[in-house]
């Protein structure tokens, strides 16, 4: 119940339970129910007024803006003489120099390296979700392993939701269909308008149910197919999208190495051997759809429960952006992103890219 009551908000006689009230018998909890959708009826009429208020100040306001820029329009270019003055910019060199203001003017270009490392970057998806990979070579791809892991308990997670939410559905059309026996056979009065109300509301409520469970359904159907058929594939950064043809997990690092035929991607550099950070430098964080952040390197972390070392930086992952490269000032591919049960807060974390050369022969 909403709040407590000591007497019936209907008949006003003393109420002796919480349930309903056995002079009348009025059921409490529905009659909240309707009640709260009443005010919110109401407080939603009340909020369409206003947005309609709002809607109809702006239009004036914007047809006062248009009156002025119309008159300013009209003195300073119909009002001027029609000869241009001796000294007069030509329209080409107009628009040259207004396209140089704005190259000045807009935000800062790529560097080299960073601009090669989106070219080699990539979105991948797949039926269980999303990330980032970047390429190595023209075919070779490096990711996180948690990314394309074929999570089946992913799988038993959606079907439980699924059988779940349709077993509770089940019980909401039976309880509905209970009521609508009861109403038949009542006589007619306020206690059967104010059911047949209650009916009107379920069964509203049960037709979005019943989307809700079409919708957890599809998604199991989905799974399952991924899962069938191994559907996964990348995003480049022109937007073509191609398939993943194979698959190698790393059995101790969240690392994978796929292969992707028919690509002619540049590939990142990799760092020469013996080459290693300093605490300090700029570094960029590249995540898919040639996105990036500007970080720097802060030092190298490691988990209280693990022997792995991470690369550390003082900027923390945006979403789907684990799998991709950590990119020093001078090109060369330093890490590959991750996000992991050691994350730590407003920092990022990434694998060193020498123990993807190891574990991957590259």
């Amino acid at each position: 119940m909403a709040r407590v009551l000591k007497r019936c908000p209907k008949c006003s006689r003393k109420i002796t339970n919480k349930i309903e009230c056995k002079h009348c018998g009025l059921l409490f909890e529905r009659y909240f129910k309707a009640e709260n959708q009443k005010r919110a009826e109401e407080l939603a009429k009340a909020a369409k007024k206003g947005r309609l208020q709002r809607v109809i100040n702006a239009s004036v306001s914007l047809l006062f803006i248009a009156v002025i820029g119309g008159g300013a329009f009209y003195y300073f270019n119909v009002r001027t003489p029609a000869s241009e003055p001796a000294n007069a910019i030509s329209p080409n060199n107009s628009q040259a120099n207004n396209t140089a203001t704005a190259q000045k003017a807009g935000a800062p270009q790529d560097s080299e390296n960073v601009g090669r490392a989106k070219q080699a970057t990539v979105a991948i998806s797949t039926p269980w979700g999303s990330g980032t990979g970047f390429f190595v070579d023209s075919n070779l791809l490096l990711t996180n392993k948690h990314i394309v892991e074929q999570k089946k308990d992913g799988l038993a997670e959606a079907r439980t939701s699924f059988e779940t939410y349709r077993n509770w559905v089940a019980r909401e059309y039976e309880r509905l269909q209970n009521m609508k026996q009861q109403y038949a056979e009542m006589a007619d009065g306020s206690k059967k308008e104010e059911l047949g109300a209650i009916i009107q509301d379920g069964e509203e409520q049960y037709e979005k149910s019943r989307a809700e469970q079409q919708r957890l359904e599809d998604r199991v159907l989905e799974i399952e197919k991924g899962l069938e058929n191994n559907q996964m594939h990348i995003t480049m950064p022109d937007g073509q999208k191609m398939q993943i043809s194979n698959t190698n997990l790393s059995q101790t690092y969240d690392l994978a190495l796929l292969t992707v035929a028919g690509t002619n991607s540049p590939g990142v550099v990799l760092p020469p051997p013996g080459s290693t950070l300093i605490e300090g430098v700029q570094i960029s964080i590249i995540g898919p759809r040639n996105t990036s952040i500007n970080a720097t390197f802060t030092g190298y972390y490691r988990g209280a429960t693990t022997d792995e070392f991470f690369i550390q930086t003082d900027r923390p992952l945006n979403p789907n952006n684990s799998g991709g490269p950590l990119i020093d000032e001078d090109g060369y591919v330093r890490g590959i992103n991750i996000k992991t049960a050691y994350q730590l807060e407003g920092a990022g974390l990434a694998i060193p890219i020498e123990t993807a050369v190891r574990e991957f022969n590259l």
